[in-house]
């Protein structure tokens, strides 16, 4: 791909967003994202036709809304369509990613938890406001809807890849919950806690924006997160479970005692465009 831009769209449990960057300074040019109505598999373990359309007709709209953007301002571009941790998991797979691509024209790659996480790694490393930190330990928690990528920023340790998101805590939330569910990570970290955690997905997003509006500031990235249970007061009824789950998780990663936690909008997408308008080897992964 020589194209000079480069749109990825990303497919999770949860929402689909799409993200177009250049190639020559590698900025987020456009972005949109979309909470699907239909969510998760079906009792037999399949995406059901509802679901499919939905993703469909978003994958569609994103496709127009880049080919516009891009013939508008006469970049060369190309489209990238990645699936994360409900197709992982779909009995179906084989039958709607062929569905997608006779509808939509697009390959969509499903990736696994590893290639995911590594990406993730690679946009947040990239993060501006988290450079200066890279000399210190730092832990990234990227909380989707069907799973979380616990990843060591600027270091060669392996990711933690665990499938639990917000789906698993709708229903039931306490903090003894996400200990049980997280137990790997609580063992994991027992002998090596970290000084930073650094935390990203829609969920934590939703609870970063009432902190946001509590303390007056203007800009949600990096924000220092910590939990303060006024946050109910900041959050609109429709959002209100989601910034339940943000606070909770909050809350809890506050218990193991990191000198510092924040936010960031870098991820997924970013190591992406990153991977390819550098050439690294993981791009090859995709291609």
């Amino acid at each position: 791909m020589n194209s000079s831009a480069l749109a990825v769209i990303d497919v999770g449990s949860n929402a689909i967003k799409y993200a177009l960057a250049l190639r020559s300074d590698m900025a987020v040019v456009k972005f949109e994202r979309f909470e699907t109505f239909h969510k998760g598999l079906d009792n037999n373990y399949n995406i059901s036709e509802p679901y499919l359309d939905e993703i469909i007709k978003i994958i569609l709209y994103m496709k127009s809304q880049i080919q516009s953007f891009c013939e508008l301002h006469q970049w060369t571009y190309d489209i990238i369509c990645v699936g994360t941790q409900v197709f992982r998991s779909a009995q179906n797979q084989q039958d709607f990613l062929q569905k997608i691509y006779h509808k939509c024209g697009i390959k969509l790659s499903i990736l696994s938890n590893e290639v995911e996480a590594n990406f993730e790694k690679l946009g947040v490393q990239n993060d501006p406001a988290i450079l200066p930190f890279e000399h210190s330990s730092i832990l990234l928690v990227d909380f989707g809807g069907g799973s979380t990528e616990f990843s060591w920023l600027f270091s060669t340790r392996p990711p933690l890849c665990i499938a639990v998101g917000k789906q698993d805590f709708m229903k039931q939330l306490s903090l003894e919950m996400f200990y049980d569910k997280y137990k790997l990570l609580y063992d994991a970290l027992y002998a090596s806690l970290p000084k930073i955690f650094v935390l990203a997905g829609s969920t934590v997003c939703c609870y970063a924006q009432c902190l946001q509006k509590m303390k007056s500031v203007n800009s949600i990235q990096n924000i220092n997160l910590y939990y303060d249970e006024d946050y109910i007061h900041y959050v609109s009824q429709n959002e209100r479970a989601t910034a339940d789950i943000g606070a909770a998780l909050v809350r809890f990663l506050q218990s193991f005692h990191p000198e510092q936690m924040r936010f960031t909008t870098y991820g997924l997408r970013h190591g992406l465009i990153y991977a390819w308008a550098n050439n690294l080897p993981e791009w090859m992964l995709i291609e």
